[in-house]
């Protein structure tokens, strides 16, 4: 039975280590027994997309997002990224 996976990945690019594959992996691995929705950080569609050209995507349908501009400030103070994290 295939299950519809809500999935949020701030970290997702399918070129990088660490956090980054952490996210793509918990997502390509959920994509191939359930249907996913995965929503992550605008900054990573370039890699994503450049990834789905190139090779078989995967079954996930990606969303992404970015917090207002007048939020981002937050990202820049080490106290305000915990805060940005949770915003976004």
């Amino acid at each position: 039975m295939r299950l519809k996976v809500l999935l949020s990945v701030y970290a997702c690019d399918p070129y990088q280590g660490s956090e980054q594959q952490v996210g793509w992996t918990w997502a390509t691995q959920l994509s191939q027994s359930h249907d996913v929705w995965a929503i992550t950080a605008e900054e990573n569609r370039a890699a994503i997309e450049r990834y789905n050209t190139q090779n078989d995507p995967p079954n996930i349908r990606w969303v992404f997002y970015q917090l207002p501009h007048w939020m981002r400030f937050w990202y820049k103070y080490p106290r305000g990224e915990r805060l940005y994290y949770n915003l976004w």
